[in-house]
């Protein structure tokens, strides 16, 4: 069984066998003011016969941006394609598709809590569980995984129709411009 994340009816959440009663309370161990080492976070191994190359997902499919850049995908409506970075392999991004209502405006508020997203490659939907996605993603993850920590990058096709990374995505607390190009559009894949 896994113990990384449990909820039960009063909201509380079991991280890395702690309590706590908010979701804020799982920052990223930058954050905390602790000298104590960070929990390693433990991920099960993947089921007998699944794919682990860093890059593709556990049915085999490559999420690479550089090898899907010029593949037609269908994203479903409601849907956005997003690049997460891997720390496994910095220098690429992944092809994900995420629900739109998980995603931030352009300020970085209005994302519902939560994960709804579909693996790209192999075709498998109804990941509803980030931590669940990950692991089919073979993102390999030392820490707890966290949407707003691995979801980086908006992706949009450009003039010549390649698909490419856009802005970034802003997560409560960033700063920066967010807005979308003029003249992109990342509904039409």
């Amino acid at each position: 069984m896994d113990l990384s994340m449990k909820s039960d009816l009063s909201s509380h959440v079991l991280v890395n066998c702690q309590s706590s009663n908010s979701i804020d309370d799982m920052d990223d161990e930058d954050d905390s003011d602790t000298s104590s080492p960070p929990l390693p976070y433990l991920q099960g191994p993947p089921p007998d016969g699944c794919c682990t190359v860093d890059g593709f997902c556990q049915a085999g499919k490559d999420l690479r941006l550089v090898s899907m850049a010029t593949e037609s995908i269908e994203v479903p409506t409601g849907f956005e394609l997003v690049g997460a970075k891997s720390p496994s392999i910095p220098e690429h991004i992944l092809v994900c598709a995420v629900d739109k209502r998980f995603l931030p405006d352009e300020n970085g508020k209005n994302a519902l809590l939560g994960f709804s997203g579909n693996c790209i490659g192999c075709g498998e939907k109804g990941f509803r569980y980030f931590t669940e996605f990950s692991n089919h993603i073979n993102l390999k993850l030392s820490t707890q995984p966290k949407k707003q920590k691995h979801l980086k990058y908006y992706l949009v096709k450009n003039s010549q129709g390649a698909l490419c990374k856009g802005t970034l995505i802003c997560w409560k607390g960033i700063t920066l411009t967010c807005k979308m190009p003029q003249g992109i559009d990342s509904g039409l894949f």
